[in-house]
């Protein structure tokens, strides 16, 4: 008997099915994100003794196959990535989008769809924003799309810094009007880990500006080509980030459909399960 089960260290019944999988003659195979960093600390050893348990490991992104592996090299392990509304974007790839009539300038932009939390550091953003607009005297638009508890912080924030061509606009759930924003953005910037978002820039034609630390990363992170559909600032330091602002938004570089072809070879349910089920029932 194969069974699929979550590789959460905090799940009681993986711990439980791994504990008894002899007892009841059971082929385990666990789908976890896996260690994304190389630290070996207390919580990366319980997370490997888990996986070292289970007959068969499929990781979300190579980077923690790859660290599991120098510890485990004999496991059966493979990837399978991961996936976000492929079917619905890739049928809005052929639309010629206007420019959305929520957006209430004309100057070119970058964006930002999410939760808009302390977590996503995006007050960095404001503050690269303010020296490239009033250090520099350069002209970059911003667009935040979603609510959250910082919402009125960088409110607060844009009159402090007097800033100009920043539109905020309510969370948007359909790709259309989502694609709509983002394909006529330079990019998608996430200055906090980048999970799935990531996978929606991508599946809108463009690329990702993030950090450069992948231990504070999620495994999305490892859909992003460095100078082509992602660009890494250090960690935190948003004049770093000001400069891959700057250079992005003069760049001429096409970045849609390597953006496509890397969700189309990797990043779809098709693939991915696929990859799982050929794991889970060896084939």
């Amino acid at each position: 008997v194969n069974v699929l089960a979550v590789g959460n260290v905090y799940n009681l019944t993986t711990w439980l099915i791994l504990i008894f999988k002899k007892f009841l003659k059971i082929n385990v195979t666990l789908w976890t994100h896996g260690n994304l960093c190389d630290k070996r600390n207390i919580k990366y050893r319980i997370k490997n003794f888990m996986f070292s348990k289970a007959d068969k490991v499929v990781f979300y992104e190579k980077r923690s196959e790859s660290i599991f592996k120098k510890d485990y090299q004999e496991k059966i392990t493979s990837v399978c990535y991961n996936s976000y509304k492929y079917a619905e974007f890739k049928k809005l790839r052929h639309i010629n989008y206007k420019r959305s009539n929520k957006i209430n300038h004309q100057q070119e932009y970058f964006c930002f769809i999410g939760r808009l939390t302390e977590q996503k550091k995006l007050v960095q953003i404001l503050n690269s924003l303010n020296y490239i607009q009033n250090i520099k005297k350069q002209n970059i638009g911003f667009v935040f799309v979603g609510s959250g508890p910082e919402k009125q912080i960088l409110e607060s924030q844009v009159k402090n810094y007097n800033l100009k061509n920043i539109d905020f606009i309510p969370s948007i759930y359909d790709s259309d009007e989502l694609n709509q924003i983002c394909i006529h953005s330079k990019g998608m910037v996430s200055p906090g880990n980048v999970g799935l978002t990531a996978i929606t820039a991508l599946s809108c034609g463009i690329p990702v500006i993030t950090h450069d630390n992948f231990c504070n990363q999620m495994p999305e992170v490892g859909s992003l080509i460095k100078d082509k559909t992602g660009y890494f600032f250090k960690e935190n330091d948003f004049l770093d980030l000001s400069n891959k602002l700057i250079s992005l938004s003069n760049s001429e570089f096409k970045h849609k459909d390597l953006c496509y072809e890397i969700l189309d070879s990797k990043y779809n349910p098709k693939k991915q399960s696929y990859r799982l089920l050929k794991q889970y029932l060896n084939i």
